[in-house]
């Protein structure tokens, strides 16, 4: 990864939140007879899209604090999976307020530690909670509008991401600022500015910054121009903290006694081991992919990601608008045969079954379009391939089809290319 990197559209529609959580439930139900199959088909790009995550640099489109499935504090709303969730009391009443700034509450509390770093104002509806890592949130008020801030502590095992301080790829936020810049001590730090929805149907704003120490510690901090990420009316124009107050926030050493708490981070803290699973595919998805393409088709975007992993992409253009086209490799899927193959797949010679479905994608976008052929192997490989008919899944159409249809579709999925390497 370059020491820098940056993405620099303007932060107006990104949804981190709603696309990682989605991705979260979508994988539950690989487990269940599955009563959408076109959710279910797309449950399994999603599997790949978080191994893949895990060694590359972060999600794709970010927000390791608001998901269980990333690590830290479970989901925004419904309060942290697993974990104890309680009111901070630090006055004589449950759920006092806390002033911040300078006059806040010393002590070791999660709470007053967070209210000390906050600027002059108040902290008020303060939940601490306790799930593979310390949360903390509550509702700030600085005199200039009401705006939920949070902040969670962990190690980089934590989260489902090989550098949870990376920016995003940029398919996934075509508008939104980000920098993941290398600090001199070994560790980085990720500034993101973007909106919780992508089609702006709230206009609430999120405001991220994440630091993962040189030892594999993890602070990541969340803030929003909205008394609380969903549903709540926006509050002010823009979240409380700048970016440089976040980078305070975050890099501050108060947390440090907090971190000690937490267990040591493993053997390789930034986050290198991708923990257990299924294996990965070894073969180079993206590489594989494009030596595939039918021809009259050019590349003009592709995953960034070199070597194996389950899951890649490519954009491409006919001449007649974009197109993105991804694909999934997951071997050892024997488990999926019934939920996703018990109707009536087509049965290829030697044994593979084949799937096709129709849908309009998962992102609700107006006239959307995508085309999948789903594939498993007597062996248990398991290879999927989707079109749409834009060049990513949250812009309106470019064309009125995908570029590849259905039958170019099952050839790439049944090739002996994703039995090499």
């Amino acid at each position: 990864m370059p020491s820098n990197q940056t993405l620099e559209d303007p932060p107006d529609r990104f949804d981190p939140f709603e696309h990682e959580l989605g991705k979260a439930l979508r994988r539950a139900g690989d487990t269940f007879a599955p009563a959408d199959r076109s959710a279910l088909v797309d449950a399994g790009v999603a599997r790949g899209r978080r191994r893949r995550a895990r060694r590359r640099t972060a999600v794709a489109a970010g927000g390791v604090f608001a998901l269980a499935a990333a690590g830290l504090a479970g989901g925004y709303g419904g309060g942290p999976p697993g974990g104890t969730t309680h009111t901070v009391s630090l006055g004589a009443d449950e759920g006092a307020d806390l002033i911040t700034g300078p006059k806040a509450v010393a002590g070791d509390d999660l709470a007053a530690t967070l209210a000390t770093l906050l600027p002059d104002g108040t902290l008020t509806g303060i939940e601490v909670s306790e799930s593979q890592g310390l949360n903390v949130r509550g509702v700030f008020d600085d005199g200039d509008g009401a705006a939920e801030v949070s902040v969670a502590l962990g190690t980089s095992g934590s989260f489902r991401t090989e550098d949870p301080a990376g920016c995003p790829d940029r398919l996934h936020v075509p508008n939104a600022a980000c920098t993941s810049t290398e600090l001199s001590d070994g560790g980085r730090l990720m500034i993101f500015q973007g909106n919780v929805y992508a089609d702006l149907r709230e206009k609430t704003k999120v405001w991220r910054a994440v630091l993962r120490t040189a030892d594999g510690h993890v602070i990541e901090a969340n803030e929003y121009n909205a008394p609380a990420e969903k549903g709540a009316a926006v509050s002010r124009a823009e979240p409380p903290l700048d970016p440089a107050r976040l980078r305070a926030l975050v890099t501050s050493d108060a947390w440090r006694g907090h971190l000690d708490t937490l267990p040591a981070p493993s053997p390789g803290g930034d986050g290198s081991d991708p923990g257990p699973d299924v294996p990965e595919s070894t073969v180079d998805v993206a590489k594989v992919m494009r030596s595939l393409l039918p021809a009259g088709l050019k590349v003009v975007g592709q995953d960034g990601q070199d070597g194996g992993g389950e899951y890649g992409y490519l954009v491409v253009d006919d001449g007649r608008g974009r197109s993105l086209v991804q694909i999934n490799v997951q071997p050892r899927s024997e488990h999926l045969r019934g939920a996703l193959f018990g109707g009536d797949p087509t049965t290829l010679p030697d044994g593979t079954l084949l799937r096709e479905e129709v849908s309009g994608g998962d992102k609700d976008v107006a006239g959307a379009v995508m085309w999948t052929v789903d594939t498993l192997r007597t062996d248990g490989l398991r290879v999927v391939v989707s079109a749409f008919n834009s060049g990513d899944q949250q812009s309106a159409p470019s064309r009125a089809e995908p570029a590849l249809t259905m039958k170019q579709l099952a050839a790439i999925a049944t090739s002996d290319k994703w039995t090499a390497g």
